[in-house]
């Protein structure tokens, strides 16, 4: 989903059991970050991580800072990103969620505002399926 204001926030999900092996929505969220220091055009220089309740399971958020190589005619400069990120497994649906978004250095309260709200509003799973 992208807004009128040029920022996009993304959804992807999977079965539940194909993140199992790594014990937890904590280890998953860190996963995503440690596959991004992997990549040579970023570099991890800061996380915030932080954990909360979302459609009744226990959700994890990062708040990822990276510097960004980026190329041009005369070397390469470098830019600062910053990536959210919230991981939900749902044992009701067999399901993981991660909620994502890159925000852009003069919309991190606009976005952060539109990521909080859309976490509020999530569902997993039907609200008549017991967890």
């Amino acid at each position: 989903m992208k807004s009128p204001r040029g920022y996009n926030v993304s959804l992807s999900w999977g079965e539940l059991e194909k993140v199992r092996s790594l014990n937890g929505v904590d280890a998953h969220a860190d996963f995503s970050v440690d596959r991004v220091k992997g990549k040579r055009e970023a570099q991890v220089m800061d996380v915030r991580k932080d954990s909360m309740m979302v459609d009744g399971h226990r959700a994890s958020f990062r708040d990822v800072k990276l510097g960004v190589a980026r190329r041009r005619v005369m070397g390469k400069a470098e830019t600062v990103q910053e990536v959210r990120s919230l991981h939900v497994h749902c044992d009701v649906s067999s399901r993981y969620f991660v909620l994502y978004g890159q925000v852009g250095q003069d919309l991190g309260d606009e976005q952060r505002d539109v990521l909080s709200r859309m976490i509020r509003g999530f569902a997993c799973h039907r609200a008549d399926v017991k967890s």
